[in-house]
């Protein structure tokens, strides 16, 4: 008994054949390719002068057999420009540019060469600011006056939600902080604006963040803490020091202490302990 096998049946074969004489010649061109238009780099041309000047046209041009070939022509506002070019040796030239869009005196041609690099990691693009907001248990311990009350309030939550600068170790930004706390036989909501600045540590999962801002605060309730007859009775200042760990990527576990200065007939003081968590974009 002859027995066919089911990998070399004719139909099968002739398919494999087809797909090779498709796939062949892609295979040849791409091997073909030279190795310069295989690796490319990222070039940042930075130059000076035409303080006058409105815009600027960047002429770079590729050497090519002993001659300059144009390869980019384009206009910028700023004073560098950013070209992915694959290897060779090249010059660029700036013309500036002034209001009316007449061209001034061309720089000196300038020379470069793009080389290849042992390993093209890609650019990582790092956004110039985060996005936080956070929820966190803060309860509030008058010290001094009765503004705040006259015993703990333990029930007190607070949301905070703010925009840091991502440029160096130190970071400064704006945020916005709404409290709420059942004082005695009423309830009261604080909202507050807090500069805040905040030092990295070198692993960047830890920071160090200080608090200096001013709010008002309004108690809802027709008892306990009476009502202020003026905003400057509500209005209070706040400063305050916390500790901010990367729990899992943009996940954090933040903890600290404020203190408060009520502005109010008789000035008034508490401390508020925290701790919560966060999410940072």
């Amino acid at each position: 008994m002859v027995t066919e096998s089911v990998l070399f049946r004719p139909g099968r074969v002739v398919l494999l054949i087809l797909l090779l004489l498709v796939l062949i010649p892609f295979l040849e061109a791409q091997s073909s390719l030279p190795e310069e238009a295989k690796e490319q780099s990222v070039q940042l041309l930075r130059w000076s002068g035409g303080e006058y000047a409105f815009s600027f046209e960047v002429i770079i041009e590729k050497e090519e057999n002993g001659e300059y070939l144009n390869v980019v022509r384009e206009f910028t506002k700023i004073f560098f420009f950013e070209v992915t070019l694959p290897l060779g040796n090249y010059r660029y030239q700036v013309i500036p540019y002034d209001y009316l869009d007449q061209p001034g005196q061309a720089s000196e041609w300038a020379y470069f060469e793009v080389r290849p690099t042992p390993e093209q990691k890609p650019i990582k693009y790092q956004q110039p600011f985060n996005i936080y907001a956070g929820a966190c248990w803060m309860p509030l311990l008058p010290v001094y006056g009765e503004g705040f009350g006259k015993s703990p309030a333990l029930l007190g939550a607070a949301f905070r939600s703010g925009i840091i600068s991502n440029s160096s170790l130190v970071n400064v930004g704006p945020e916005l902080t709404v409290c709420w706390y059942a004082i005695e036989k009423q309830h009261m909501v604080t909202v507050e604006f807090n500069l805040v600045s905040q030092i990295l540590f070198p692993n960047n999962a830890i920071a160090l963040c200080f608090r200096l801002g001013a709010g008002f605060c309004l108690p809802i309730g027709a008892e306990g803490i009476p009502f202020p007859d003026k905003m400057s009775d509500a209005f209070y200042t706040n400063i305050g020091i916390s500790f901010r760990v990367v729990l899992w990527k943009y996940l954090y576990l933040e903890t600290g202490i404020d203190y408060a200065h009520l502005f109010t007939g008789i000035a008034s003081g508490g401390i508020r302990p925290w701790i919560g968590i966060g999410i940072q974009l």
